[in-house]
């Protein structure tokens, strides 16, 4: 995948793809609607005082209690349960995102248009 806004991302942002591809698992769904349903129940959890390892799992149930259709709640849970979320690793020089195996679907959100989406950010004690 490359890297920076190239000019097909940026189409994709300009007018997003509302057509579901059927190529692959990762694009079978609406991503923008996993992507707002991930930031929604993250934000809920948060208010809610849920501990940090529990989110993952109050985010699940909530989906579930919520009567997600299964593809909509398993991709909603590769957003947030480790080690399948995308993750950024705060390094000396900064910000780093790396993937565990959050390529395939990182690309099918981009070109989805896709704006915004839940990351893990890996804060190891000292580097605030």
């Amino acid at each position: 995948m490359s890297g920076g806004l190239g000019w097909q991302r940026l189409a994709r942002q300009l007018a997003p793809r509302t057509i579901v591809r059927h190529c692959c698992w990762y694009h079978r769904g609406d991503w923008h609607r996993v992507s707002r349903n991930a930031i929604r129940l993250v934000r809920a959890a948060r208010r809610a005082a849920v501990p940090v390892d529990d989110i993952a799992d109050a985010v699940r149930d909530a989906a579930k209690a919520e009567g997600m259709p299964d593809w909509e709640r398993q991709a909603l849970t590769s957003l947030v349960e480790i080690p399948y979320a995308i993750q950024r690793t705060r390094w000396a020089g900064g910000w780093r995102t790396s993937y565990v195996n959050g390529q395939h679907r990182s690309q099918a959100m981009l070109e989805a248009g896709v704006r915004r989406t839940i990351t893990v950010d890996w804060i190891y004690p000292g580097q605030r």
